[in-house]
């Protein structure tokens, strides 16, 4: 090939390369008009999902009615002070894979595990729908029980018929939602038992339900949420413990902003053979001991989130008025200047001390709450 022909070929590459440096320089600038006009218009870019599995997680939640969160769950503190920071990753919900490995996986084509969840209710409207936007879509059936008493076994008035009424998201999850009231008495009473009494019959709801041995039974508070993301593999588990299995939850008061220094544990899994056999259909029996279980499994790693009396403050009394802790029903914790202050300070009402602490930046925006939480606080 002749001199002049190798030079016009090496100045055709040089204009290429030119050329295709100037089409990725417009295609960022372009971008980044994009994601400035974005910002401009909705005040945000949109954060990731913190916890969804897959896209059809995404596409699940982002169909969802979105949950009115109240600022008293994620606020920032007035009273905060340095010495109260969590250190950075302080009890992250996050589990590496290797943990659920140890179960082993379904193979492709084996149909998952049914996931039935039981909870009882007492008119905490806001928590309900932040444990049916989280867990929602990954359950098969949400049984929700109401007594017609208290755990003080004071008489109540049931409020499940008005959160469905004026409620989107419970709306949006009826027909997986099996509502349960129960309208005996309990006798004699002492402390725990009208609450026993009630979570007992919960188990009974599930006889129609036509579960196979195999399915799974989660039984957990309405202040306790477990992270769609993990709650998911429990349905895909090919060896679950036959004894079930006990839970670790990022442990918060009064909003998910004041951690306590150590996680929930909960007994809260079993197989629907266990409830049935072990338990004799006595769904409180999981709570208590995993249906009598000698060596239960602990799952090590944090899959969710205990938020304790996470309402608003003048809610506090009704709370302590049904409450089977009766001890914590004084003069000094109905006065609600006294709660409101113990709030804001960060400090637990029953024995005004600072039992938390308070997470990081960074940890705010990682797993310090459910992602319908996340999602509403604003940047």
């Amino acid at each position: 090939m002749c001199r002049p022909a190798i030079k016009m070929r090496v100045q055709r590459a040089k204009t290429a390369r030119k050329r295709g440096g100037y089409m990725c320089i417009a295609g960022m600038l372009c971008m980044t008009q994009w994601l400035w006009i974005d910002y401009i218009l909705r005040g945000r870019i949109d954060r990731p999902l913190p916890f969804v599995a897959d896209n059809v997680s995404v596409k699940v939640f982002e169909s969802a009615p979105r949950v009115q969160v109240p600022p008293y769950l994620y606020h920032a503190n007035a009273y905060l002070g340095k010495e109260r920071m969590c250190k950075d990753g302080h009890m992250d919900v996050a589990i590496p894979e290797r943990v659920f490995h140890e179960y082993g996986k379904l193979k492709v084509g084996e149909r998952p595990r049914k996931l039935v969840h039981l909870t009882m209710y007492n008119c905490e409207l806001t928590m309900l729908e932040l444990k049916l936007a989280e867990m929602g879509p990954v359950l098969d059936w949400i049984v929700i029980g109401e007594g017609a008493r208290a755990n003080s076994n004071k008489p109540r008035d049931a409020c499940f018929a008005h959160a469905m009424r004026v409620s989107p998201v419970v709306q949006h999850f009826k027909e997986k939602i099996v509502y349960v009231y129960m309208n005996n008495t309990v006798a004699p009473f002492v402390y725990w038992e009208a609450e026993v009494h009630y979570k007992n019959q919960l188990g009974l709801a599930l006889v129609d339900l036509k579960l196979t041995d195999r399915d799974l039974v989660v039984f957990t508070d309405l202040d306790e949420i477990v992270a769609s993301q993990h709650l998911r593999k429990f349905a895909r588990m090919r060896d679950f413990p036959e004894e079930g299995m006990r839970i670790s939850l990022r442990w918060s008061y009064y909003g998910f902003q004041w951690l306590n220094p150590v996680p929930t544990r909960v007994n809260a899994v079993v197989t629907w053979r266990r409830l049935r056999d072990a338990c004799g259909m006595r769904a409180n029996d999981i709570r208590l001991s995993l249906c009598g279980a000698s060596t239960p499994d602990d799952l090590h790693g944090i899959i969710g989130w205990h938020c304790s009396w996470c309402i608003p403050t003048d809610q506090f009394i009704h709370k302590l008025e049904t409450t089977s802790a009766r001890e914590l029903n004084t003069p000094l914790n109905a006065n609600v200047d006294f709660l409101e202050d113990q709030r804001q300070r960060g400090l637990w009402f029953a024995t005004q001390t600072p039992d938390g602490c308070y997470p990081s930046t960074r940890d705010f925006m990682v797993s310090f709450a459910p992602y319908a939480v996340i999602y509403s606080i604003p940047i």
